[in-house]
């Protein structure tokens, strides 16, 4: 291993003038007046990659990163320096009292301090010389009330594929907001017809016709409901009042009553098709519900119209449009 020179001087006391002995009481006697001196101190520390396993004075790991002896813990430790640490900004939500450093990460809760804090960030000020300023508008990308000023009336905010605000400018007329076939972004353009017509679709039941076939007195069907909704019911009837005949036809939901009408029919002496419509509008619960027509008994003189002579027509056609 090669010697480094020092700054480090050998210094050694004369014997005294009545010294004898033999050579190794004489070598003794000069190690034991020599020391080592130096004109402006010396301090020693190791530097390797694996740690000291014993108190080596500081080591310089790596020679990049200071540890120090713990004699707590018996290792080396990284040394402290947070007393010396620079604070370079203050992190808050209540004005700084102090005027350093400079830069205030204004937050959304806890007393301003020196440092990083936790906190939901609101935005930076600066410091300058009276008072402090935002300037978190300066940031690219970041959306400000003059960026919002320069936007025409009802314009949305969405954001870029580099994460920067954008405003999404109105539309054209009678044009819908939709995601894109990519579904990557919103734009504005038309809604298919097909999709329109199974909007439509979906909210209406209908027309349904009894599934037990004709009776002539009560024609009734189930709606099974997979959520609540507001709904207008009609049912579309045709009846066969003779002639004198009088009924009062009515239409009940699950056994309430919902609607009425009153038919009959003077003169002629001879029977005769005749249509109306009951309507009811009420929230439907989920799961069945029953909607039923009824004539009350008249000795056949008023009862729906068979289908066998209505060209196949159902006595009632029922239609349930969801809200």
């Amino acid at each position: 291993m090669a010697l480094n020179p020092t700054n480090l001087v050998l210094q050694a006391a004369p014997l005294p003038a009545t010294f004898t002995g033999d050579p190794n009481a004489f070598f003794r006697a000069m190690i034991e007046r020599c020391r080592i001196m130096s004109a402006s101190g010396t301090s020693f520390f190791i530097i390797s990659d694996v740690e000291p396993t014993s108190n080596q004075g500081p080591w310089l790991k790596g020679g990049t990163q200071w540890w120090v002896w713990s004699d707590t813990l018996n290792k080396y430790v990284p040394l402290d320096v947070s007393e010396s640490e620079t604070k370079w900004y203050q992190t808050g939500s209540t004005v700084p009292v102090v005027q350093d450093p400079p830069l205030w990460l204004r937050t959304t809760g806890g007393t301003t301090v020196i440092g990083p804090a936790q906190g939901q960030p609101v935005g930076w000020y600066l410091f300058n010389g009276t008072s402090w300023v935002g300037f978190t508008e300066l940031v690219d990308g970041s959306v400000t009330l003059p960026k919002l000023a320069d936007a025409p009336p009802g314009s949305l905010i969405t954001f870029g594929q580099t994460n920067k605000a954008l405003l999404l400018a109105l539309g054209q007329p009678d044009k819908f907001l939709k995601v894109n076939s990519a579904g990557t972004a919103i734009e504005w353009g038309d809604i298919p017809a097909t999709v329109l017509a199974g909007l439509l679709s979906s909210q209406v039941f209908g027309p349904l016709s009894d599934p037990g076939g004709y009776n002539s007195l009560t024609q009734s069907i189930t709606v099974s409901m997979t959520e609540s909704r507001d709904a207008f019911i009609y049912a579309h009837c045709c009846v066969n009042p003779t002639e004198g005949a009088l009924a009062k036809i009515s239409m009940t939901i699950d056994g309430a009553f919902a609607d009425s009408a009153l038919i009959g029919a003077v003169g002629g002496g001879f029977a005769y098709a005749d249509r109306f419509v009951l309507l009811a509008r009420q929230q439907l619960s989920i799961g069945n519900h029953t909607i039923t027509v009824t004539i009350p008994a008249t000795g056949g003189l008023v009862i729906f119209t068979d289908p066998v002579f209505n060209n196949n027509t159902p006595a009632v056609k029922f239609v349930v449009n969801l809200l």
